[in-house]
């Protein structure tokens, strides 16, 4: 039985990658015919291609009525962002921080994560609360947007790189249905698992699924790194925590209220003191070295042992 559920899992995970891929390609190819400069792409239309994962996940698990697995996956997502997916970016790359990022994004995702614990941690998210992360979400899109209208990148792309009208809705399509069907594999069988494990679903939420979400923008931004695209790298992480956060979580919350009773105050304090630890890092000369991309490393393998050890 458990075989089965973990291969079901896998399957889930792997549709869930897919689709997202898919998603992702169609979005930077429209992103490319406007000219957006890479930080925007990140924050933006990349960031919400990666994190589909994370905001389907969430809302079947809403609609079944796990909130623990709702929230637990959107915040064991957010802390593996920051500290996993910067850190690993930054042992490939050192990561130059510009100052929209350091002075803008940061200062957002950081206030977006305490605007959810202030919000959850009273009677838990209500439809109301759910409604407001989703108006927040908009004006936020809204001004990015606006943002990258004033700011538009003077890189140009050869026609035969721009992606056609037809490929691009094609892969939409593609990806919304292996996300959908992914998403729906991996919550029904984790649940599944955690129960017949005996564990709660928070463990399997922030752990498993957390992880197994956050592929995407694992790959994204060490593969961004890579290619020497510092803005990218960077902007999916923090778009991602911002998408997250606000519109993964809202919508769920106008369906279903979430409680947050299962977490603990260790899961808080992660979910918070990640950002606010990468924003202290980028402080310091304005660049995430590797130094202090092992240091992020190192104290998300301390969050696990942490979590798997209470």
């Amino acid at each position: 039985m458990i075989l089965v559920q973990i291969v079901f899992i896998v399957l889930g995970m792997g549709l869930v990658l897919w689709g997202a891929d898919r998603f992702t390609d169609a979005s930077t190819a429209v992103a490319r015919r406007y000219r957006i400069s890479e930080l925007v792409i990140g924050l933006t239309i990349v960031a919400i291609g990666t994190s589909l994962p994370e905001f389907m996940v969430s809302f079947f698990s809403a609609l079944r009525g796990s909130s623990d697995m709702s929230v637990g996956n959107i915040m064991g997502s957010n802390i593996f962002n920051a500290l996993m997916i910067t850190g690993a970016s930054s042992m490939v790359l050192p990561l130059a921080i510009s100052r929209r990022a350091l002075f803008t994004d940061m200062p957002i995702t950081i206030g977006v994560s305490v605007l959810l614990v202030i919000l959850g941690c009273q009677d838990g998210l209500s439809r109301l609360d759910g409604l407001a992360l989703v108006l927040l979400f908009s004006a936020y899109m809204g001004w990015t947007f606006y943002y990258a209208r004033r700011h538009r990148t003077q890189e140009l792309y050869p026609a035969d790189k721009i992606m056609s009208l037809t490929r691009i809705v094609l892969y939409l399509l593609l990806g919304a249905t292996g996300l959908i069907a992914g998403a729906r594999l991996l919550v029904d069988n984790a649940a599944a698992l955690a129960q017949t494990l005996g564990v709660s679903e928070r463990v399997i939420a922030i752990t498993v699924l957390a992880a197994g979400t956050s592929l995407p923008e694992f790959a994204t931004s060490v593969m961004a790194a890579y290619k020497g695209r510092e803005g990218l790298a960077i902007g999916n992480v923090l778009g991602s925590n911002i998408f997250n956060v606000l519109f993964a979580l809202g919508p769920c919350a106008v369906i279903r209220p979430l409680s947050m009773d299962g977490l603990t105050s260790a899961d808080i304090g992660y979910f918070i003191g990640s950002v606010v630890m990468l924003f202290v890092l980028a402080l310091h000369r304005g660049r995430i070295g590797r130094i202090k991309g092992a240091f992020l490393m190192a104290a998300y393998l301390a969050y696990i042992v942490l979590l798997l050890t209470l």
